[in-house]
């Protein structure tokens, strides 16, 4: 593995990672074909002003990955949620607050942290009268690689994340119909930890857990999105 796939790996592993379990839904959960934060950001507000926050919500957390700290992205989001009677806040403390800019200026910023140390390693060793300097660089760079590292930690849960497109009820399991043991409402951001059968087992942010059909959710980060970052992602 060269040090772009390390890097890509590391900084995108919950992008590239979601499609290899999950697909969207091929018909209202699939990424627009311009994979960019300006255009996720259009689809949500489209999306709001028909009433469908499922699919705004949708819209926003994609758009939010790409551009972590667009207010107007966050805003938009916290008022489609509070319209629905959601918490305005989709996901941890990490996840809202760790994350600093878009996956691509982090890769160009772990690369250069690489860069910086390989570097300053080799001034350490071999050139005795700048060692001093050698470790003032090497400081510098594992500081800028600490901040890949938790950029990339509160990346990490984004590929088990998916937003529910229809209010539903969750069961007990895949396999037997009966009663819900309690109801998603649209556009609650909810975690997937298996599927099984045409149904996902998901995880709220309250702790409850059970199946709901695979067609009620769409993954935040799906394998149309997956294809499309790895387009957008530099040469």
């Amino acid at each position: 593995m060269n040090a772009r796939d390390l890097c890509t790996n590391l900084l995108l592993v919950g992008l590239l990672s979601a499609g290899a379990t999950y697909a969207a839904p091929s018909d209202s959960g699939s990424a627009p074909q311009a994979y960019s934060a300006s255009a996720l950001y259009d689809l949500g507000n489209s999306y709001a002003r028909q009433g469908n926050p499922g699919m705004a919500v949708l819209s926003y957390e994609r758009a939010r990955i790409l551009s972590p700290n667009d207010p107007d992205i966050r805003a938009n989001l916290h008022r489609v949620r509070t319209r629905a009677g959601l918490p305005p806040d989709s996901g941890t403390w990490l996840e809202n607050h760790a994350r600093v800019a878009d996956p691509r200026l982090m890769y160009w910023l772990g690369l250069l942290s690489l860069g910086v140390a390989g570097a300053s390693l080799l001034a350490i060793r071999f050139d005795p009268p700048r060692r001093r300097i050698g470790w003032g660089s090497l400081g510098v760079s594992g500081t800028l690689l600490a901040v890949v590292l938790c950029d990339a930690a509160a990346t990490w849960s984004l590929f088990h994340e998916a937003v529910v497109l229809h209010a539903t009820g969750v069961q007990v399991s895949p396999i037997t119909k009966g009663d819900a043991m309690f109801s998603l409402p649209e556009a609650q951001v909810v975690t997937m930890t298996n599927d099984y059968n045409g149904y996902v087992l998901i995880k709220t942010n309250a702790g409850q857990s059970g199946w709901v059909r695979r067609a009620d959710l769409a993954p935040v980060i799906s394998s149309q999105d997956r294809h499309a970052i790895r387009r957008a992602a530099p040469p």
